[in-house]
């Protein structure tokens, strides 16, 4: 991940954008000193949502519950399953068409 451009500090702001291979751009926005009920109402649902699995699992892995490989894994097994699930939706639909 590369961060572009520089961050640039006012008023305790700093922003800038990430590039990641999950996202094409993330804007981040850090103030410093936020409390948690801060962060919280600045959030959207899906940030909000974001940060929670972010921090669990990065919990999770700091304390060596898992590594990052087992993550790694288990995420590919569950975006595997769900094509598979997505597949079977489609044939299904796409049959009930044919013999309509």
């Amino acid at each position: 991940m590369e961060l572009s451009p520089k961050p640039k500090e006012g008023n305790h702001v700093i922003a800038w954008t990430l590039s990641g291979s999950y996202s094409d751009t993330l804007k981040l926005v850090l103030r410093a000193n936020m409390s948690f009920d801060e962060a919280l109402k600045v959030a959207s649902r899906d940030e909000r949502f974001m940060a929670t699995v972010y921090a669990m699992n990065s919990l999770l892995i700091q304390k060596g519950i898992y590594t990052t490989e087992e993550f790694e894994s288990i995420f590919i097994e569950w975006v595997n399953k769900e094509r598979r699930k997505k597949t079977r939706s489609v044939k299904a639909s796409s049959q009930v068409l044919c013999e309509a």
